[in-house]
């Protein structure tokens, strides 16, 4: 069900449902970021699902969320701190039921949450990617399309920060 919606309040919505709430991520969202046309509750569950992910492997840093339009795609980077995933994990881990070999946190999950992610960004004509060094974190990438917007869509955005 695609509409017109702001990542911005998107990223709040998942933030304020996450089990630790939002302490541990510094957002940085354009002022000018425009809205997309999407599924709201398929975006707001993939960036839900990235956001725990990230907060789970952060290794008590602060993750970092950023998000701005690079021409026509919406850029949205989820950036922590921790162990970091060796390169030939980079894809397996948006297969469904997959774990990390090195996952040994107490998390009980099923291995779901990222193949989720991934489903409902291709969705909603968006990609994602994983970026990572082992040993220096890693950074989770999606792209969602900026369709042209009628005027009275067109909004700034304000810019949020919590931490």
């Amino acid at each position: 069900r695609r509409d017109w919606c702001s990542i911005e309040e998107l990223l709040d919505v998942a933030l304020d449902n996450l089990r630790g709430g939002r302490d541990g991520f510094v957002l940085s969202v354009d002022r000018r970021l425009p809205q997309i046309r999407a599924d709201a509750v398929q975006i707001e569950r993939a960036l839900a699902n990235l956001l725990e992910n990230a907060a789970r492997f952060s290794g008590g840093h602060p993750v970092s969320v950023r998000a701005r339009a690079v021409g026509r795609r919406l850029v949205i980077r989820i950036v922590d701190r921790g162990p970091g995933l060796p390169r030939e994990e980079l894809e397996r881990i948006f297969e469904a039921f997959y774990r990390g070999r090195d996952d040994h946190s107490s998390h009980s999950g099923s291995g779901l949450g990222l193949a989720i992610a991934r489903g409902f960004i291709v969705a909603n004509g968006g990609r994602i990617w994983a970026e990572s060094l082992p040993g220096q974190g890693s950074t989770f990438v999606v792209e969602l399309p900026l369709d042209e917007q009628p005027d009275q869509l067109a909004r700034p955005a304000g810019r949020i920060e919590a931490g």
